[in-house]
This record gives structure tokens, C-alpha cells and sequence, in this order.
């Protein structure tokens, strides 16, 4: 009898066994911004669309999405560039946004 087995370590066990995986993490932060950024895109460049920069408070309001929610959004748009950061401010969140013209040829697609 070895050691593993008297002392009864089991996780001890082969290589072969550890690589029976653990189901990965479903879920992740990422899937829920892409969803996140799916279902809000429409209400913020609706909002956006007069073509006046916005607070993004006044945006929240508009497209009725809470405000961390519309932070992340704005943050992938911009990325995207269908909307442009004109000012930032980084203790409030009440960023000073607006609409480019592909966030607008967006809008009247």
C-alpha cells in the first residue's frame, strides 16, 4: 500500500483525472455587456439623436437604463465610435456625450 493510498489522498490522484474539467464559468461579465450593449444601444443613440451634446444623466432618464449600466454601454459605443466622450467626469459618471454621424446613420437604419 503507497502513501496516497493510506493516507487516503485522494486528490492526489493523476493527471488524467484532474483534466475531467470543471464545467467553465457561464455567465461572465463580458456576455452580460454584450447583452447589455444589445438591448440599450437603440435607447441611447435614441436619446442622443437631436444631435445636442448630453449629459449622461439625461440620458439614463431618456432611455429609462440605470446608470452603471448606461456607463459601460457608453464606454463600448464610443469604442465603437457610434458616439463621441466630450467631457468626462470620472467622480459623478455625468459624462458630457454625443452622437457621431455613424451613430446617427445608425439610428435612421
Amino acid at each position: 500500500m503507497n502513501i496516497k493510498e493510506r493516507l487516503g489522498l485522494d486528490f492526489l490522484k493523476s493527471s488524467i483525472d484532474k483534466s475531467i474539467a470543471v464545467a467553465p464559468a457561464t455567465g461572465s461579465a463580458d456576455e452580460y455587456l454584450d447583452d447589455a450593449v444589445l438591448a440599450f444601444t437603440g435607447p441611447v443613440l435614441d436619446a442622443l439623436k437631436d444631435g445636442q451634446p448630453a449629459s449622461l444623466y439625461s440620458v439614463v432618464d431618456k432611455a429609462k437604463i440605470p446608470l452603471d449600466v448606461a456607463n459601460k454601454v457608453v464606454d463600448v459605443l464610443a469604442r465603437r465610435q457610434l458616439v463621441r466622450v466630450i467631457e468626462r467626469d470620472p467622480l459623478k459618471l455625468d459624462h458630457k456625450i454625443a452622437i457621431t454621424e455613424a451613430g446617427a446613420r445608425f439610428v435612421s437604419a
